[in-house]
């Protein structure tokens, strides 16, 4: 459960820390064109990509593949495939960082 946490609270951050750039979003009808294996096949750990920059343009790639292609996926469903493909392609550091990020919704 801390785990699922921390990706949670990853998910925030990232997504609100990038919400801002000035970046170029996902090209959509390239994304459409990737099935699952295919994307299972290009994923890359967050830990081998050189910036955070590469790694907040990589997480957005992934959530708008996976709207294009699981629009009925809820939140914890994204969540949840992203913590699979982190753990089939053994992002350990990744993985490692996120679970000891982990802090309780509501703390003391």
């Amino acid at each position: 459960m801390r785990l699922f946490a921390g990706l949670a609270i990853g998910v925030c951050v990232l997504g609100a820390s990038h919400a801002g750039a000035a970046e170029q979003p996902p090209d959509m009808s390239a994304l459409a064109s990737i099935d699952d294996t295919t994307f299972d096949a290009q994923f890359r750990c967050p830990e081998t990509l050189a910036s955070d920059d590469e790694r907040i343009d990589e997480y957005q790639r992934y959530l708008a593949w996976s709207r294009v292609h699981h629009a009925d996926w809820s939140f914890k469903k994204r969540i949840d495939v992203r913590y699979g493909l982190l753990r089939r392609h053994g992002c350990v550091q990744t993985l490692r960082n996120a679970g000891s990020s982990a802090m309780p919704a509501f703390g003391p």
